[in-house]
């Protein structure tokens, strides 16, 4: 079983993959993506499981400085052109 990181890691990923999809051709986003590929081992092999999530909305529980608090969040997009998405957390 994936700890709650694991799990938003997986979520937040496979929801950035969505907009990745958007931004291709961006080189930008390329290259953060190039440089994460290379650098965390985490991110290469979450990047490879290919999957795709609907936009992120409901709860999380973080673990913050050794204390589990869960938080209600929502994802918007800021800046559709410019592949912007802003999260909101408040704690529930």
């Amino acid at each position: 079983m994936f700890s709650c990181w694991e799990c938003d890691a997986y979520r937040l990923l496979a929801s950035f993959r969505r907009d990745y999809a958007l931004s291709v051709k961006d080189v930008y986003i390329q290259n953060i993506v190039n440089e994460l590929l290379e650098t965390s081992s985490d991110f290469y092999d979450m990047w490879h499981r290919h999957e795709i999530y609907e936009p992120c909305n409901g709860v999380r529980i973080l673990n913050m400085n050794g204390q589990v608090i869960s938080f209600d969040y929502t994802s918007m997009i800021i800046d559709l052109e410019k592949y912007l998405r802003l999260i909101i957390y408040a704690e529930s």
